[in-house]
Order: C-alpha cells, then sequence, then structure tokens
C-alpha cells in the first residue's frame, strides 16, 4: 500500500510538473520571440535574410551612436532585439549594405561610414563568409532566427566579393526512408512524434502492469533524438530515470529509417521531444505534443 502511494504520488508530480512547463515553455517563447529578419535585394527581388551579416564592432557603433538617440520603445521590440533592419544587395558579384531600417523610420549610412558610401551603398568588404540564398521551402528552424531550406545556394565571399557559389540539397529523400516533410516546417514534429508514439504502442502491451512494475514508472517527458545518418540515434528522459522503459523504446524504434535533413548543408540531428501519459483505465500511453 505504501509502494502504491509513492507511486501515485510520483505520477501526480510528474504530471503537474509537465503542465507547469507548457506553461514556462510558453512565457519563454514569448520572450524568445521570432526576430525579424535583414532584407536582401537581388536585382527586382527583394527576399528575407536571416544571416547576421554586420560585425559585432559595427553593430555596437551602431547602437552606441544612432540607436541610443532614440527612443528605445521605437527602437527595439519582442520581434528585434537588436533593434535595427540591415537593407543589403548583391549586385556585380559583390555585397553592398545600402541602409538601415529602424523601428518605423530609417537611417543613412553616411553616419556610419561616412568616407566610404558610393552611389548610396557601401561594399561590405569586412564579409569573409557564406551568404545562403533561400531557392525551396523552410524545412526547419531555430525557433528563433536561424533557417534551413529544401534547396539553397549557398555563396562564398572575400572581402565582399563572390569567389564560389553553389546549389545545396538539404533534403535526401532515402529509399524506403520515413518522411521528414511537415506541412508546418515553424512547428514541426507533431506528425514525426506521433508516427514515433505510434510504433512504441504498436505491440500489444500490458501499461499498467509495466508502470507498477517499473520504480520510474512509464509517465514522463522523453527526447527522441534522429541523428544525422537518418536512424534512430538515442532516446532520452530529462532525468534518465527511466531506464527501463528506455531500453523498451529503444528496441521498438529499432531499425526505423528516416529521410535525412541537412542544416544550411551540415549534419543535423533533430530532437523530437513529447510528453507520454498513461490513461490507467483504458490501459493504454497517452501523447502530448509540446
Amino acid at each position: 500500500m505504501i509502494v502504491s502511494i509513492g507511486y501515485t504520488m510520483r505520477t501526480f508530480l510528474i504530471r503537474t510538473i509537465f503542465v507547469i512547463s507548457v506553461f514556462l515553455l510558453s512565457s519563454i517563447r514569448l520572450l524568445a520571440s521570432p526576430q525579424q529578419s535583414e532584407l536582401l535585394i537581388i536585382k527586382n527581388d527583394t527576399i528575407p535574410l536571416y544571416q547576421i551579416l554586420l560585425p559585432s564592432d559595427l553593430r555596437n557603433q551602431l547602437w552606441n551612436d544612432h540607436v541610443s538617440e532614440m527612443d528605445i520603445v521605437d527602437v527595439m521590440s519582442f520581434g528585434n532585439w537588436r533593434g535595427y533592419r540591415g537593407i543589403w544587395e548583391l549586385a556585380d558579384d559583390a555585397l553592398y549594405l545600402v541602409g538601415f531600417e529602424f523601428g518605423f523610420g530609417g537611417l543613412g549610412l553616411e553616419r556610419l561610414f561616412p568616407d566610404r558610401v558610393k552611389d548610396g551603398k557601401v561594399l561590405a568588404d569586412w564579409y569573409n563568409s557564406k551568404l545562403i540564398i533561400p531557392k525551396g521551402n523552410v524545412l526547419r528552424w531555430d525557433g528563433i532566427f536561424s533557417r534551413t531550406y529544401i534547396e539553397e545556394e549557398h555563396l562564398t565571399f572575400q572581402n565582399g566579393h563572390i569567389i564560389s557559389r553553389k546549389i545545396v540539397q538539404n533534403y535526401v529523400d532515402l529509399p524506403n526512408g520515413i518522411s521528414r516533410l511537415e506541412e508546418n516546417p515553424y512547428s514541426p514534429n507533431n506528425e514525426i512524434a506521433e508516427m514515433i508514439f505510434n510504433r512504441i504502442v504498436s505491440v500489444k502491451t500490458d501499461w499498467n502492469a509495466l508502470d507498477e512494475r517499473c520504480w520510474q514508472g512509464v509517465v514522463g517527458d522523453y527526447t527522441f533524438i534522429i541523428g544525422a545518418n537518418g536512424r534512430m540515434k538515442s532516446v532520452e528522459d530529462d532525468f534518465q530515470e527511466h531506464s527501463a522503459i528506455l531500453r523498451l523504446f529503444k528496441r521498438r524504434l529499432r531499425g526505423l529509417r528516416f529521410d535525412i535533413i541537412k542544416f544550411n548543408g551540415e549534419p543535423y540531428e533533430e530532437r523530437v521531444r513529447f510528453f507520454i501519459d498513461l490513461d490507467e483505465n483504458a490501459n493504454e500511453l497517452v501523447l502530448h505534443v509540446y
């Protein structure tokens, strides 16, 4: 009887923690709002650019010299913590900065670059990195700013001039691979979570008996990690307490092979997290996706 009370209390606490976690996660998402993009002009098109191209010293100078003079309410918002929006242009195989937006106003380049403005723009000769041009739909994003697209063009720069370009495919459709394309890439993993969960419960199991037999129980938060090769790499819980349950889940998911996703051309491991509850009356597991 004592064991039963302890087990029931533990399950109650886990469920309570889950509810609190959902509330806190919603609050964090409010504070960590999606950030406004930069803008990139390519001939007659203007596209959103989710990279920060201005180096830190120029960002600090921009803030100290200009943003601090303005009303902070007009400059900053939950959707733009950096306080500005850069407007860029690709022309003649080179990258140029053509202006800034601050809140509801703009700012010319002359104050930040008094001797470098030519034809209304500044050559970004400090830029020695990669610029990613979207060529397909969004595949995944980090919830705040960075995105990876099904297809991208990668431009490599040296002193603001293009030295190479290539097309990158970030989605590899494997033979017999499980699709990871989502209807809503800005809220991914719902469909994948359901598929993983359905695989776990596909084998008839006395979940009530298992829940009572394992001290840790079944109820809890679980993270399923899909490796860069598309195979299930690991199953974890927040405290690594559900050792017997984790082993069972890993056995059930063995052999799964997903299509491969890359993030801007780089290997990418995807973490799919959801909460598993137990309906004791139905002797069934219940899925809750964040």
